[in-house]
């Protein structure tokens, strides 16, 4: 084990299920993440029409772990569980047409920080 520890670090993961109709090759979504209430926006990961998924399918349990620095996080202890203060996330459509849908269901966001306290938050 480094020196280093992950105290500074705070893991997260984001689970969720999505349902992708009439994507066509060049369109896609994206999961982003704000530290900031909003103001700007991360982009932590994107998928593809026919290279990640097919249109007609549900897709179950997909997951995407990221880590935040813990000196940009602000974080709110209240009843003894930790709360990230001003951290938002979206679903963003890339897409040509107002036809084009992807729909998310499930949406689960999963957390560890300071030597495995859990991190409660609901979205």
């Amino acid at each position: 084990s480094s020196s280093s520890s992950s105290e500074d670090t705070i893991h997260l993961q984001l689970l969720f299920s999505y349902y992708a109709s009439s994507m066509e090759i060049h369109d896609g979504f994206c999961f982003d993440y704000s530290m900031d209430d909003g103001t700007s926006w991360h982009s932590e990961r994107c998928w593809h029409a026919v290279q990640d998924f097919e249109n007609g399918m549900w897709y179950d349990d997909v997951g995407v772990s990221f880590s935040l620095n813990k000196d940009h996080t602000r974080i709110v202890e209240k009843d003894n569980q930790g709360k990230l203060d001003a951290f938002r996330i979206r679903f963003r459509c890339r897409a040509d047409s107002r036809k084009d849908d992807v729909l998310i269901d499930k949406v689960q966001l999963l957390g560890l920080r300071d030597g495995g306290a859990e991190l409660k938050d609901s979205i």
